[in-house]
């Protein structure tokens, strides 16, 4: 391994150990954390993933204020099993519809990086990202 890599590697390379809760609570201070996972055909995974992250970083550690599934056409029930685990859904081509309709994953990654749900309201909104409620 070249030099430059390893120690870019010591440098950035940490441990849950490196993070306490009591100092990741205080760097969180009143911000509001958002977790938005883009989704296609997860109806297997998503309601467990949704479930871990709602009870280590919501419930039990309040690191996380909101979970988002950005449902990306799934076929399957994928936005049905997020909305069972607690998760907001919104629906990929409703946000910023203005904007197109594009194939692949790189589309529902985009889509939910606009203004993240915490600094538009207290709540996730699908408006709030440019899209009408979920139907």
């Amino acid at each position: 391994m070249l030099p430059e890599v390893a120690s870019w590697l010591r440098r950035r390379t940490s441990a849950a150990a490196d993070w306490p809760l009591e100092a990741l609570l205080a760097a969180k201070g009143d911000a509001r954390v958002s977790v938005v996972l883009p989704a296609r055909d997860e109806e297997r995974t998503v309601g467990a993933i949704v479930g871990a992250i709602r009870s280590d970083l919501v419930e039990r550690a309040p690191l996380v204020d909101e979970i988002v599934v950005v449902d990306s056409r799934s076929t399957d029930r994928t936005a049905e099993v997020a909305e069972a685990a607690g998760a907001d859904v919104v629906v990929q081509d409703l946000v910023l519809p203005g904007h197109g309709r594009m194939s692949g994953k790189g589309e529902a990654l985009w889509k939910s990086s606009p203004p993240p749900p915490a600094t538009c309201s207290s709540s996730w909104t699908p408006t709030c990202a440019g899209s009408p409620p979920r139907t």
